[in-house]
């Protein structure tokens, strides 16, 4: 699929399923800043990119970071 095409696609996606998806959920309506930022996000696929907080490998491991009582 062309770039044209995933664009085009990507966006149809967003405005028949995305976008009604969040009106339901959201309590305030979205914004037009917002939505374009939605958008752009989308179209870059930002979830490609940003991962999970459940996967980690820089750093201490998750399970030593929590408190493990009061310290006097």
């Amino acid at each position: 699929m062309n770039l044209k095409n995933r664009i085009s696609w990507i966006m149809t996606q967003m405005q028949a399923k995305l976008f009604p998806h969040l009106t339901e959920v959201l309590t305030n309506p979205i914004t037009e800043k917002q939505e374009r930022l939605i958008t752009i996000l989308e179209v870059v696929e930002i979830d490609r990119y940003v991962k999970s907080h459940r996967y980690q490998w820089i750093g201490r491991k998750l399970k030593d970071r929590y408190a493990r009582g009061a310290f006097i």
